[in-house]
Formats: structure tokens, C-alpha cells, sequence
């Protein structure tokens, strides 16, 4: 990985830590104004763009190979919440300072994902699928049903041919068993014969 990767990954996971720290602290902050302030709309938005931020600083610093999606969701996340802060807070220090870090962060994990370097990049040519179109993925999996389906039909295949070479053995067995039998009877008639002599002669 370049150096440059390295210090933009650092960046990032930076950003995304004090923006998730700013966010915690604008809600914090809003419960005591009270009004919209305080509402679950905007309270829940402060709050998931805490978590998105602290979850993708956590990926992007140890350089996870999920960290673009991550860092998508955050910056999904961040835009609304600047918004949400600008509309809400204007002439409030706290709540421009949160928008203002949401906008950053927001921008900053954009920028790492269209960079594509480190493990984004790796997890998007990850086995050369994430790179695919749809019909391109259909069609790879269509051929491997196909190949797949040629194989099993050959071992089928194998496997009659298996079935028929016991039944011949088993036939031939059965011969075998009945010539053995008939072997077995000229035997027993031989002494039938040679009993009857015996008692001729006594």
C-alpha cells in the first residue's frame, strides 16, 4: 500500500471518530433545548450518524476489506444529518460545529472509496465478481450449472454402468449355481445307480 493510501485511511478513521464524537455531543445538547430539538426525527438522526461514523472509523482503521460499504452508509448518513443540524441550528456554535464535521466526514469517506485503494480496492476486485455485471454473474453461474450437470449425469452414468457389470456378475452367478446343482444331481443319481447294484449282489 502507498503512503498516500496510508495517510487518506488515516484520515478517514480521524474524521469519522470526531464527527462520531460531535454527533453524541449535538444530541446531547439538543435534549436541553427542547422543541424539534429534543424530537425523535432529528435525536435518531444525531444518534445513527454517531454510530455510522464510529463503526466506519473502526473498519477504515484496521483496514477492513467491508470498509466501503461503510464508509458509503456514513456518508449517506452525514449528509442527512448536516442537513438536519443547518436547518435546525442556526446561529448555535454546537450544531453548526456538528454539521459542519458531518460535511467533512461525509466527503472524506467519499473520497476514500472513489480512491479505491487499500482494501476497498481489493474487496472490489475481490475474485474479479465484484467487478462483473448482473448478467455477466448469471451467465458464470448458468455455465457452472451446465458443467455441473455434465458432471453428475457422467457419474450417473458410471454408476449404471456399475449397476449393469453386478447384474451380469449375479447372472453368472446364477448359471453358475444351476450347473452346480445339475453337477449335483448326476452325482446323487450315480449313487442311486450304485446302491441298486450292491443290493443285486447281496
Amino acid at each position: 500500500m502507498n503512503p498516500e493510501m496510508i495517510e487518506q485511511l488515516e484520515q478517514c478513521a480521524g474524521v469519522c471518530a470526531e464527527t462520531a464524537s460531535w454527533c453524541e455531543r449535538c444530541a446531547a445538547h439538543c435534549l436541553t433545548m427542547g422543541g424539534e430539538h429534543q424530537g425523535l426525527e432529528h435525536q435518531r438522526m444525531l444518534r445513527d450518524a454517531a454510530d455510522a461514523c464510529a463503526f466506519a472509523s473502526r473498519l477504515v482503521d484496521r483496514d477492513s476489506e467491508f470498509l466501503g460499504e461503510a464508509c458509503r452508509v456514513c456518508a449517506a448518513v452525514c449528509r442527512h444529518c448536516a442537513e438536519s443540524c443547518e436547518r435546525l441550528g442556526e446561529g448555535d456554535p454546537v450544531m453548526e460545529r456538528c454539521a459542519e464535521m458531518c460535511r467533512v466526514c461525509e466527503q472524506v469517506c467519499e473520497d476514500l472509496v472513489e480512491a479505491g485503494g487499500g482494501a476497498v480496492g481489493a474487496m472490489n476486485h475481490r475474485g474479479g465478481m465484484l467487478s462483473m455485471s448482473a448478467t455477466e454473474i448469471t451467465m458464470t453461474d448458468l455455465g457452472s450449472d451446465e458443467q455441473g450437470s455434465s458432471e453428475l449425469s457422467e457419474a450417473l452414468g458410471e454408476d449404471a454402468s456399475s449397476g449393469q457389470d453386478v447384474d451380469t456378475a449375479l447372472s453368472g452367478s446364477e448359471e453358475g449355481d444351476e450347473s452346480d446343482e445339475s453337477e449335483l444331481s448326476s452325482v446323487t443319481g450315480r449313487d442311486d445307480d450304485d446302491e441298486t447294484r450292491w443290493q443285486g449282489f447281496r
